[in-house]
């Protein structure tokens, strides 16, 4: 259920994240990270914006605009409170990002000058990027 490219809507906020660690190598810690849409017109330094990976329809069923990826919020979480989350309806599933989609992600974090420092150590330690 919660393993790397997995994709969960956090209900209170209606925003789409995918896990881009690898849970069956450290489940008490997984890096989730969420989608937003792009503004063209922002600034090339904007964290709300960043251009580090860049998502086009068609990439994940869900993604239906110009979106990019929110990499300075980057969260950490067990799959013990994820599943916690989910059971309590917080959150909800939906289709887990491609092997393609997920290695851009991925290689996203590690382009990203936003990235915080923590996600970034993980997926290096897991030799994800």
């Amino acid at each position: 259920m919660f393993v790397a490219g997995a994709a969960f809507w956090v209900i209170a906020h209606n925003h789409l994240y995918f896990i881009i660690s690898d849970p069956l190598q450290n489940s008490r810690e997984v890096v989730h990270v969420n989608i937003t849409t792009l503004a063209e017109d922002a600034g090339a330094h904007d964290p709300y914006n960043d251009r580090s990976c860049l998502l086009y329809p068609g990439e994940h069923p869900r993604i239906d605009r110009v979106s990019c990826v929110y990499y300075q919020g980057a969260q950490i979480a067990s799959v013990s409170h994820l599943t916690h989350k989910l059971s309590n309806r917080e959150i909800r599933l939906d289709d887990e990002a491609s092997p393609q989609m997920l290695a851009k992600l991925r290689k996203g974090a590690l382009l990203s000058e936003h990235i915080i420092p923590i996600a970034a150590d993980l997926l290096i330690e897991q030799n994800l990027v």
